[in-house]
């Protein structure tokens, strides 16, 4: 088992493919969210737990592409980080 929450189990195999499809999000943040958002919506179960969760990642990798660009230093310099920099890295 990759996660084991209170309402949400990710085994090896669906983790490998989130991790394959949406590789800026943080995964495991996400699996907490989730299991949380499971938890204070009970009656909000999802009926195809695979759709939901392709579904969550995906509006959370819109988020992270549409955030505004940043800057971070590196050896002293100032980088502006982009959208595509947070995909690569």
């Amino acid at each position: 088992m990759r996660f084991h929450g209170e309402h949400l189990l990710i085994d090896d195999l669906q983790d490998v493919l989130l991790a394959n499809w949406f590789p800026e999000v943080d995964r495991y943040s996400q699996y907490r969210e989730i299991d949380s958002w499971l938890t204070a919506n009970p009656r909000r179960r999802p009926k195809n737990m695979q759709r939901f969760l392709h579904n969550w990642f995906a509006r959370q990798k819109r988020y992270e592409l549409s955030r505004p660009d940043e800057e971070i230093m590196v050896d002293g310099a100032r980088v502006r980080l982009t959208s595509r920099d947070r995909r690569m890295g």
